[in-house]
């Protein structure tokens, strides 16, 4: 079994972060207007509908991620009114970034370009740092605050029960169940 686990880590203000927020989110909401325009939610019709234009914005990785999130978002209102966006983080693959002890290296919207971050991890989540790293977020709140949700994942060896008659019950922290 895998067991995963993400960090939130407030970082710096930096201004090619920002501006690589507010490209990607301008980029999901022309994704949005065209595919509302064109009555397409079908994220692989949208692709050919809109990913040229995105190119001019973005890195290729980006430019699919942004064109699955407008049709997600278009899905989830059934073509009936169009969406607005308002915030939307970015995703990063592994192959994407790296993440050490002390910075995180992202690639940026400029081609073979990455840039450093340094990092000031907290003492509560060292514990995680030796798991193997997988995803990275980068969120902006609605302050204009970026943070990294970086995804964390292990592999956890969990006993086989042994045959039994008896019932074992577990408390998984629900007040209220259904």
């Amino acid at each position: 079994m895998k067991s995963v686990a993400t960090i939130k880590l407030k970082t710096k203000h930096d201004k090619e972060l920002l501006d690589m927020s507010n490209t990607f989110l301008h980029a999901i909401q022309y994704a949005i207007d065209k595919g509302f325009q064109a009555k397409i939610s079908n994220r692989f019709k949208l692709h050919h509908l809109v990913y040229k234009d995105l190119r001019q914005w973005l890195p290729a990785n980006f430019a699919c991620e942004a064109i699955a999130k407008a049709s997600e978002n278009l899905k989830s209102v059934k073509l009936k009114k169009k969406p607005t966006m308002k915030s939307c983080p970015i995703a990063f693959n592994r192959n994407l970034f790296t993440f050490s002890f002390e910075k995180v290296r992202l690639a940026t919207f400029t081609p073979k370009q990455r840039k450093d971050i340094l990092l000031d991890i907290p003492e509560y989540y060292w514990k995680y740092l030796d798991w193997r790293y997988q995803t990275l977020e980068l969120v902006k709140d609605r302050k204009g605050r970026l943070f990294f949700h970086i995804t964390f994942s292990r592999d956890v060896n969990i006993p086989k029960p042994s045959r039994s008659d008896k019932v074992l019950g577990v408390d998984v922290g629900i007040n209220h169940v259904a």
